[in-house]
Parts: C-alpha cells; structure tokens; sequence
C-alpha cells in the first residue's frame, strides 16, 4: 500500500497500522510428504462400487510363444482373467466460517492469505490428506499386510526373513535392497520403484 493510498484509507477510517502480518503462516499449508499417494496411485471411480479385473502373473511371465507348423497355427494362449469388486466410502469434515469474521475481512482489506474462506479451504485440504495418510497407515503398515516382509534385528536369518539394522557397521543395505528387488521381480516380472519404511 503506498503512502498516498494510506492517507485516503486514514481519512476514511479504514487505515489500521497494526495489520495482520500475510506471509508469516503459510509455511504451515505447503504440501506435506505423505506415502500413501507416493506408494500406490489414485485410481479415480466413476461408481461408489463395481469391479475390477485381475490378471494372472503367471500367464503373464510364461513364454507362450510356439514354433508355427507348417500349413497351421499354433493353439491359442490361455490368459487368465478374473474380477475382484471394490466399494467406496464417503469421509467428510465440516468447519464452521462466521460472516460477521469474513465481513470485517472483506471490509478490511487485508492481505489475501488471511481471507477467512481460502483458510478453511485449506485446513480441509490438510485434514483429508492427514486423514487418508493415518488410514493408510492403518491398512498397510501393519504386520502380515505384505507376502514378503522383513524384520530388522541385531542378527540376520534369511529363513526367519530377519536382516540387521542398517545402524549396524557389519551390514550393508544396498546389498539387502537388492537382493529384495531380485525377490520381487522373480516373483512379479516388474521391478519395484517405491520403498516405504515403517516404524512401530
């Protein structure tokens, strides 16, 4: 606001010196790093419930490909197909937004980041990613969730799936990443590109 622009506003009576500071909060809106979009994609739905199909690995990792007779062809490769069903569930959170508070904003003419309404907004933006982070924690950072699941320990044994800490001098984890990511593509064909750490 320049100087001419405040004696105007002071004349009228709308002029405060002791303004809200505008760029002292924001640092609590930016994005915060939660797994749960980083691990597993979204996967938008067009229905609250429906199906989805699955396809085998199996049929997928097997070499089908035939030599083609002479005056022939070869019999057609079986790919296996199945569905599975998923459903939807609404969360929701309210917050309240007084007008009388987003009256005397708008007639204050303060800054734009503390307008009453981009607030909320962004609160609720924040609470439904920190609510989908806490369930998905839930979901999938807990034992037995995942086939191949290891547990860190003073000692290592392959067959009990246990590794040692990686705090340990005598170990070495990118060893350990590796052999892990052989393990998943043998058993997926797919080489894995996320790696999640879980702490409890």
């Amino acid at each position: 606001m320049d100087v001419q622009n405040i004696i105007v506003q002071k004349q009228l009576g709308n002029w405060k010196p002791n303004q809200y500071l505008s760029n002292l909060c924001i640092s609590y809106f930016e994005e915060p790093t939660y797994a749960s979009k980083r691990l597993f994609p979204m996967c938008p739905v067009q229905l609250p419930s429906g199906y989805y199909y699955t396809f085998s690995k199996a049929d997928l990792a097997r070499d089908n490909v035939q030599r083609k007779p002479d005056y022939g062809t070869v019999a057609p490769a079986v790919m296996g197909l199945s569905d599975d069903s998923y459903s939807c569930h609404v969360d929701q959170i309210i917050i309240g937004l007084d007008k009388i508070i987003t009256l005397a904003y708008q007639r204050s003419g303060a800054a734009g980041s503390a307008d009453p309404i981009r607030a909320r907004v962004k609160t609720i933006t924040e609470q439904m990613a920190l609510h989908q982070e806490i369930e998905f924690a839930k979901k999938f950072f807990n034992k037995g969730v995942w086939s191949n699941q290891w547990t860190g320990g003073t000692t290592a044994n392959e067959a009990q799936k246990k590794f040692k800490r990686f705090d340990d001098a005598t170990t070495d984890p990118v060893e350990f990443i590796d052999k892990r990511m052989i393990d998943i593509r043998r058993a997926g064909r797919r080489r894995p590109n996320k790696l999640a750490n879980c702490v409890g």
